[in-house]
């Protein structure tokens, strides 16, 4: 659902595939196709004195976990022949049965005086893709929606820098886009959530974020594609030595109606019903999956997806919200054995089992730095506007002592 490449071996781009995740070419459509949500994207993209593109330089890779649950690699180096800026992220993808969410942290630090010109983050770069609308909004829902014009031109900044108002999550969609050709496989949109922003440049504090849509591609009939740039504040220009910008990024590509989705998500399906090609749907995402956590016996460190720091061996977790199967992970356990997950429902506490090939669903990484282990599970939230979750030490298994008769 989403594929990098930050040697640059097969394009000049950090994001070099994005595809949908149970999408099919309408009622009649083929499962478990080639399926299309828009190209890639990118990372920083800024130049040097010279117009040319700062690039990677001495990244270095880390596989913190494989999934299936929750995947986290993290990713540190620079930008630049003269290492400009500093960056240092995580990225992360998740087990769900509704659509693909990917989460992208960032954080870039300047060392050195810094063209602005260019983008933070990127969302496209994409032909044959037409995005006939474009939304835009925050926390509290939609700030505008604009249909996508005839006769645009390529290069042109039909969205030209807005800063988005109000408090996040703030978030972009392209509701309605589809692929341009005869292609005979399931097609979405890309949307962008954006769960926090903060940028200290020259001093000054920014904590709203900045967008920006030129067009990309135009096809015969006039018909453009849209890419999504988040950008440097309004005014400012260059970046300066001890300038930094932090990034909460959620990449997630939907599925224009429910004929295009194949998957066991009733509550995803109603939604779809009832509102195809909506910006809703990326409001919902946002808004639905902006969770408020407290918890008794661990410490929140991350609060979508969940990550919790347990100080004690049991911990209960409240969580107010939540759409699809939300990511929890466990951290500092002293064992990869031992733990079950409860759900407390009218005062009983219900084990989580989502078995299906035994026990198959959860996951266990070892923290080799700190020489304890992390557990990570997916919580189905839909339609829970509260729940308590309660990880405990598993019951001791007695042993059955044979008695021999004499």
């Amino acid at each position: 659902t989403y594929c990098m490449d930050m040697d640059m071996s097969c394009t000049d781009v950090a994001v070099t595939d994005v595809r949908m995740l149970m999408a099919k070419n309408g009622a009649n459509g083929a499962k478990w196709q080639w399926t299309d949500a828009g190209w890639g994207g990118d990372w920083l993209g800024l130049n040097d004195a010279k117009k040319q593109k700062h690039l990677f330089n001495g990244v270095k890779t880390a596989y913190l976990a494989h999934g299936p649950c929750l995947t986290e690699v993290k990713y540190d180096g620079a930008y630049g022949s003269q290492r400009e800026v500093n960056f240092d992220s995580t990225v992360r993808t998740l087990r769900t049965d509704d659509y693909a969410r990917t989460f992208t942290t960032l954080s870039y630090t300047f060392d050195k005086k810094t063209s602005a010109e260019g983008w933070l983050f990127k969302m496209g770069r994409t032909g044959g893709y037409v995005t006939p609308k474009v939304a835009y909004g925050n926390v509290n829902g939609l700030l505008k929606e604009q249909a996508v014009p005839l006769n645009l031109k390529r290069g042109e900044a039909y969205l030209k820098k807005t800063t988005l108002s109000g408090q996040g999550p703030w978030w972009v969609s392209f509701p309605g886009a589809y692929h341009d050709s005869d292609r005979d496989w399931g097609t979405g949109y890309r949307a962008m959530v954006i769960r926090s922003y903060k940028a200290v440049i020259g001093g000054k504090e920014y904590l709203n974020p900045t967008i920006e849509c030129p067009v990309y591609w135009v096809n015969k009939e006039k018909k453009a594609s849209l890419d999504f740039l988040l950008t440097a504040p309004e005014g400012v220009t260059e970046f300066g030595p001890g300038d930094q910008v932090s990034l909460d990024l959620e990449w997630i590509t939907l599925h224009r109606h429910t004929d295009d989705y194949y998957g066991p998500n009733k509550s995803y399906r109603q939604h779809l019903t009832a509102l195809p090609s909506s910006w809703q749907t990326t409001y919902r995402e946002a808004k639905g999956n902006d969770l408020k956590i407290s918890v008794d016996g661990g410490v929140v460190k991350n609060n979508y997806p969940i990550i919790i720091h347990a100080a004690k061996p049991e911990v209960a977790v409240t969580i107010k919200g939540g759409v699809g199967y939300v990511p929890i992970r466990f951290e500092g356990l002293a064992s990869a054995h031992g733990y079950e997950l409860y759900q407390r429902i009218n005062g009983q506490d219900q084990k989580l089992d989502q078995t299906v090939h035994g026990n198959d669903f959860w996951q266990t990484d070892y923290d080799a730095q700190a020489k304890t282990y992390k557990i990570t599970y997916n919580l189905p939230l839909d339609g829970l506007a509260e729940s308590l979750w309660i990880l405990k030490k598993a019951p001791i298994k007695q042993p059955v002592t044979e008695i021999t008769p004499v």
